[in-house]
Order: C-alpha cells, then sequence, then structure tokens
C-alpha cells in the first residue's frame, strides 16, 4: 500500500486564548435559545431519573450536552475558560472543528447539522461525521459537502479532493444495543425495580433473568420480574418461568456478606456470552462489596451484531456514488483498542463478507471507529480514537491509487 505523501497535513487547534472566540461562533450558530430549550430537557432528565439507568445510561449519553452546560455557565458568569477547558475537552473539540468547517459548508448542510444536533437524543452519529469531515480536512483534503441533484438521492456525506486523490465518504453510526437482545435502558430500569424491591426486603445475592426473545421494555412485564423475584425469598438456586417463557434464577441471602473485587470480577468474567450484567452493593469497604446483587440478563436467541453492522455496510455503499473511490467509516461503540481483537474479530469476518459479496471495487475500506479517549499532559488534552481499518482486496487501482488515510487511533 502506497503512502501519499504529497498532500499538506494540517491542523485544527484549540488554545485558552481562542477558547472564547470558538465558544462563541458555536452558540451564535446553535442559537441561544435553542440551546437553552436543549439544556433544560437534558437537566430535566437528569434529576428525573435515578440509580443505574441514571448512571449508566443517561449521563453518558448527555455528557456532551453537559459540557456545553458548563462552558455556557462560565460564559454567563463571566467568567474566564483558562485552567478549564480540559473539563469541556468534547464540546470544544465539536466547536473547534465547525468553527474551521463551516465557511466551506453550503448553507443546507450547516442547517442539517443544527437540526441532527438541537434535534437528536443521540448526537453521537452527527459528532461523528463532524469529526470525521475535522480529519480528512487535518490530513490535507478539502471537502466537497455533497449535496442530492434530485429528491431521495443517496448520497456520502462528503467528498475528500486533491489533485492526486478523490474519495467519497459515508459515515454510519452503531448505538451500544444494535443487534442486541437486551437492550441497556431496559436491562438497568429493571435492575433498579429489583434492587429497590430486594433492598426494603433485607435480600442480595445474584439472579439471572433469561428471555426467549429481546428482553421486553414494558412496565407491566418488569413488574411482573420484580414480583417474582421478590416472591422467591432466601435460598437458591431458585427457578421459576413466566408466562411468556422467561426463567428466573435467584440465589439469594439475608446474611451480610462482604465479597472482594476480584471474586466479583471472576463471577462476571465467567458469565456467559452476550448476558449482560450489573452489580448493586449497599457499601463498600475499600475494594470490597457490602452485600451485592448481582442481576443478570440474557436471551436464548444469540445477539445480532453482526447483521446489523453488515446491513449498515451495504446501506452506507449504496450512498457512494460509484464514480471516484469510496471510504466508508462506522462508529462501534465501547473498543478500547481494536488491535486486541482485530486477528479474529467480529469486525473483520464482516468487512471481509461485505467485500466479497456486496462491496464494488471502487470501495477502497472500511474503517471502524470508537469512543473518544482522553490523554491530558500539564494543561493540554490529546483526544484519541481507536481506530482499526480493513481494505477491499478487490479495489481497482483505476479509481485512485491507494494511500494509508487512518492509523490505529487518530
Amino acid at each position: 500500500m502506497l503512502v501519499c505523501k504529497t498532500i499538506v497535513e494540517r491542523r485544527i487547534t484549540l488554545t485558552e486564548s481562542n477558547a472564547p472566540r470558538v465558544f462563541g461562533r458555536f452558540v451564535e450558530w446553535l442559537g441561544r435559545a435553542e440551546i437553552k430549550q436543549s439544556l433544560t430537557s437534558v437537566r430535566r432528565e437528569l434529576q428525573t431519573e435515578q440509580g443505574l439507568y441514571l448512571k449508566k445510561w443517561v449521563e453518558p449519553k448527555n455528557r456532551w450536552w453537559m459540557e456545553l452546560s458548563k462552558a455556557v455557565e462560565i460564559n454567563r458568569k463571566g467568567q474566564r475558560f483558562v485552567g478549564r477547558v480540559n473539563e469541556m475537552s468534547w464540546f470544544f473539540e465539536t466547536a473547534s472543528y465547525m468553527s474551521r468547517l463551516y465557511p466551506g459548508m453550503p448553507r443546507d448542510k450547516r442547517k442539517e447539522f443544527r437540526q441532527r444536533i438541537l434535534g437528536s437524543d443521540n448526537v453521537t452519529p452527527v459528532l461523528t461525521e463532524i469529526n470525521m469531515a475535522a480529519h480528512f480536512w487535518q490530513m490535507g483534503f478539502d471537502l466537497e459537502w455533497a449535496e442530492p441533484k434530485t429528491q431521495g438521492e443517496r448520497i456520502p456525506e462528503f467528498i475528500c479532493k486533491s489533485a492526486q486523490l478523490s474519495y467519497d465518504v459515508d459515515c454510519k453510526t452503531k448505538t451500544v444495543d444494535a443487534g442486541r437482545m437486551v437492550a441497556r435502558p431496559s436491562f438497568y430500569k429493571l435492575v433498579d425495580l429489583i434492587v429497590e424491591r430486594l433492598r426494603r426486603r433485607g435480600l442480595h445475592g445474584d439472579i439471572l433473568i433469561v428471555t426467549p426473545d429481546h428482553l421486553p421494555s414494558s412496565a407491566e412485564w418488569q413488574a411482573s420480574v420484580v414480583d417474582a423475584v421478590s416472591d422467591q425469598g432466601p435460598g437458591g438456586p431458585k427457578e421459576l418461568l413466566l408466562d411468556d417463557g422467561t426463567s428466573i434464577i435467584t440465589s439469594l441471602a439475608t446474611e451480610d456478606v462482604l465479597a472482594s473485587k476480584q471474586e466479583i470480577d471472576s463471577r462476571l468474567a465467567s458469565r456467559q456470552r452476550f448476558t449482560h450484567a450489573a452489580v448493586h452493593p449497599v457499601d463498600t469497604i475499600g475494594t470490597d462489596y457490602v452485600n451485592p446483587i448481582i442481576v443478570y440478563a440474557q436471551s436464548r436467541r444469540n445477539d445480532a451484531f453482526r447483521k446489523s453492522v453488515l446491513k449498515d455496510l451495504r446501506e452506507a455503499r449504496r450512498q457512494l456514488s460509484g464514480e471516484r473511490a469510496g471510504i466508508i467509516v462506522c462508529f462501534v461503540p465501547e473498543v478500547e483498542d481494536f488491535g486486541k481483537v482485530a486477528s479474529e474479530s467480529a469486525l473483520r469476518a464482516v468487512a471481509e463478507k461485505f467485500f466479497e459479496k456486496h462491496a464494488a471495487d471502487s470501495v477502497y475500506g472500511v474503517t471502524f471507529i470508537s469512543d473518544r479517549k482522553i490523554e491530558t499532559t500539564n494543561r493540554f488534552v490529546e483526544t484519541l480514537y481507536p481506530a482499526i481499518t480493513f481494505y477491499n482486496s478487490h479495489y481497482d487501482p483505476k479509481w485512485g491509487r491507494a494511500t494509508l488515510y487512518m492509523a490505529t487511533s487518530f
């Protein structure tokens, strides 16, 4: 594979001195009133929810908004961002990228990004697109924002251009529950209900819930599970079946227990594949857990994550023009290091199947990226995104010579 040396790399940098200007431009673009409305909704959700559902679901999905909220509050009080930009690094990353990309965007694209940020419960897809556009711009490519020529026309997110190379780039984003039989919001809400009931009865221990299909999310079903678990009482393991075929196995006790973190980690590590688990202790003493309640949930049907990813890759292929080389970028959450799973990973298998059966010879590669990681040195923050790229062995060089466009992180 050849590495193109003719493109001059550029940098988008954020400093404490230009942070106020970057913040001001971004807020002006989104709209102060619209930001206030969105933050009101986010704060209401944070104040209303509780338990694991709050900590494991609501807070993580609203983290970007809470960083924006902090920046808005600092600005409202007339305070300076000096020494505090690191606390809002994700928001300022987006704002600095948009500050650079905005001048080259057509009006409709600016409007689309604005509407998607303000109107979505999950900003990860739109932030991924902004992130990738900034990545290719910093590589030295000029960006052309694709616009449909006819209503309903499929188009890529943007086109990267230089004197030597030209790529269509399309982005897809997987959620943490993509293809999963146990959706996390429903799981965490169920765990909170079980924990509340068992604590009232002075019970703790292990609960395994096995559903015949997807984990139901209805309040009625959750109430039936909570009642069944509570009715089992101490002792076990005890098993019962609900009318819908759900199996519940409990091992509960009333006597106080102190479980080491090593013991809990070992029990979690031994759980079956595709099983979700949540640990809720009454308290901790050092690294030990006091009277932990551990809830496991799984389905008799396997997750369909690979099928879900392949579906997205096929959809992305249809977005590419076929008139130039194409690159597909797919965000997959919660992967700390793709290198540790690359050799036999599900992602490699999906990419190879896609190249073999579905991709045109103009598709150059598929890149998977994951959640941002922060490295802080002194007062400087560096953001890294784990990434891995699989290249199409059937790619035809007539579409342009090869280039290394993504490392193992960026």
